[in-house]
């Protein structure tokens, strides 16, 4: 074992091949890499970090490709969301949580206003309903909280048009 010129430790593990092990950045959180780069170059180390940032075109294809993809996976969790709810028996003792938790806002809630609030839920907490069950104790308090928290809108999706 012996210190690396890039300032990580290199290993021969026996095999007649070594291995360099970078442990942590140097000098106030600065890449070794980034600086070995940079001293190559001849460049001050802020000018070789500006140079590896994205350009602005390439953060505008990144900011597109993630909204792409955030837009499948909502596509995507709304089917979800959808076979379960058309799979499910109504009235199903599993899904009485969106009763109690429409209670303050509408009283005797309609099939269709628990679907409006079945479809609000957010990722995480359908995720635990449908690993856990909706009439789960923890799922449970998550819907409440999720219609505490967003009384105005589970009110304006769920109001009679």
């Amino acid at each position: 074992m012996k210190i690396a010129s890039t300032g990580g430790i290199e290993l021969d593990i026996g095999s007649g091949v070594e291995h360099t092990l970078l442990l942590a950045p140097m000098r106030k959180g600065k890449s070794v890499l980034v600086q070995a780069e940079a001293d190559r170059l001849g460049i001050p180390y802020e000018e070789m970090k500006r140079r590896l940032e994205p350009t602005p075109e390439q953060q505008a294809r990144a900011r597109m490709r993630q909204e792409e993809r955030d837009c499948r996976e909502a596509v995507r969790l709304d089917a979800v969301r959808k076979a379960y709810w058309d799979n499910t028996e109504n009235p199903d003792s599993d899904l009485y949580p969106l009763v109690n938790a429409l209670d303050d806002i509408v009283t005797d809630s309609t099939v269709e206003q628990q679907r409006m609030l079945f479809m609000m839920l957010p990722a995480d907490v359908f995720g635990m309903g449908l690993a856990w069950g909706f009439s789960d104790t923890e799922v449970r308090d998550r819907i409440y909280e999720f219609v505490a928290e967003n009384r105005d809108a589970v009110t304006q999706a769920v109001s009679v048009k």
